[in-house]
């Protein structure tokens, strides 16, 4: 019994026990007592609401749902009076990212005036650049439909002239229509590579083809290119009002941050070092 005493595992175990409990009664002494759980009628419904929000809780019952969460509180409670949210990397993450959704919900920024949007796309020129733009028609020649879809592409495109602008009767139906006029970028998603790079190569003002593309075969007559340029104002407002506002926001909230870190008690010993 003695040689067990004198061990030295057994002296630093006792020794842990000793500093948890006094710990534990040190923080007990000094903790408030806990608010107790009000069980309003507002209270209860925002239960109902939330347990029908995540799923199956249309119908439940009200004595049910206040029991899981008095169980749910009372394991929350004691876990912070033990200090186990403490140390604890994900509720560290998990609380800093709650407040940094309020700091953000609670910032205000209003509505930009021309002169702010202008000047931020002065600044920013690049940022809200009007992509390049294509307009043309095409006839659809579906290869499913047809023996020779090429073969008849190039008959018509033999009868068609200068002058005729519209002739999407004479082929196919294509369900995603006959006229673009969109940004590039929108055209190569809608329409593939292939047929927008083709209409890119194509002359202005008279039909050519046949060109092949996903889904199938086309004559393509091109109305107009128009490059990347820079935008207005009014063309690109929607957007200008949407990084002002992010940017204005992103602002405050870094401002609210900072004075949050000023307040936080610092001690550096790197500051007295020579």
């Amino acid at each position: 019994m003695r040689r067990v005493l004198r061990e030295p595992l057994l002296h630093f175990l006792v020794a842990g026990v000793v500093i948890f409990a006094v710990e534990r009664g040190l923080r007990e002494e000094a903790a408030p007592p806990a608010p107790p759980v009000v069980l309003t009628e507002g209270f209860v419904e925002g239960l109902r609401l939330e347990a029908a929000r995540r799923g199956g809780g249309e119908g439940a019952d009200e004595e049910a749902l206040v029991r899981t969460y008095l169980r749910e509180e009372a394991l929350f409670r004691e876990a912070k009076r033990l200090g186990l949210d403490r140390g604890d990397e994900l509720v560290r993450r998990r609380l800093i990212q709650k407040m940094e959704f309020l700091l953000r919900s609670g910032v205000e920024v209003g509505e930009p005036s021309d002169g702010e949007l202008r000047a931020l796309l002065e600044a920013e020129p690049e940022r809200f650049r009007q992509p390049a733009r294509l307009h043309f028609t095409h006839v659809f020649f579906d290869p499913a439909r047809r023996q020779d879809a090429e073969g008849d592409a190039r008959a018509l495109l033999a009868e068609l002239g200068p002058e005729t602008e519209r002739a999407e009767g004479r082929g196919d139906l294509f369900l995603r229509g006959y006229a673009f006029d969109a940004p590039l970028p929108a055209l190569r998603g809608e329409l593939g590579g292939g047929l927008v790079a083709a209409a890119m190569e194509a002359p202005v003002g008279r039909w050519s083809g046949p060109i092949r593309s996903r889904f199938g075969v086309h004559l393509l007559r091109v109305e107009e290119r128009r490059p990347e340029r820079r935008a207005t104002l009014e063309e690109a407002r929607g957007a200008l009002v949407d990084a002002w506002t992010r940017d204005a926001t992103e602002e405050r909230f870094e401002a609210a941050v900072g004075r949050l870190v000023e307040a936080l008690p610092l001690e550096d010993p790197r500051e007295a070092r020579p």
